[in-house]
């Protein structure tokens, strides 16, 4: 983000704050960006498609849908089995199996390929990015500047 002055003013009477509900636009932004990446089995990092399921994964699991647990009833299981916990003041939703084995599926083992899912993809940095300059525009003036 860049910032051009195209005035004189005092910066000490302008002040941004992002509420409440500019911090939950930004998670929904990051949280539906992984959630996208998951469903399409793309990297987070933006390098491309994630490794398919092993055979034998296929074979247990019903599917090939990388990184989606359940089966052809539930497929997205993933996003479905869910705890929230109030941190803050503020609803975080965690997976209570996935939670366990994000590290292994995000970064591999001997055994399981790495398959990075979790971030904040540079799409989800340019959306949130553009989101808060508009904020800040508006609050310039809002400002009277």
């Amino acid at each position: 983000m860049s910032v051009e002055v195209k005035m004189n003013f005092d910066l000490s009477k302008f002040s941004v704050k992002f509420s409440d509900e500019d911090m939950r636009a930004f998670a929904d932004v990051i949280a539906d960006d992984i959630k996208g990446h998951i469903l399409t089995a793309q990297k987070i990092d933006g390098t491309g498609a994630m490794q398919p399921n092993a055979p034998s994964t296929i074979k247990r699991k019903g599917h090939s849908r990388v990184l989606q647990g359940g089966d052809a009833d539930s497929p997205n299981l993933l996003f479905n089995q869910r705890k929230t916990k109030i941190i803050n003041g503020y609803k975080i939703d965690i997976g209570p199996t996935r939670s366990k084995i994000g590290p292994y599926l995000h970064y591999g083992t001997e055994k399981i390929p790495a398959r990075p899912f979790f971030g904040i993809s540079q799409m989800a940095k340019r959306k949130v990015l553009k989101t808060a300059e508009l904020i800040i525009e508006r609050n310039i003036k809002h400002a009277g500047f």
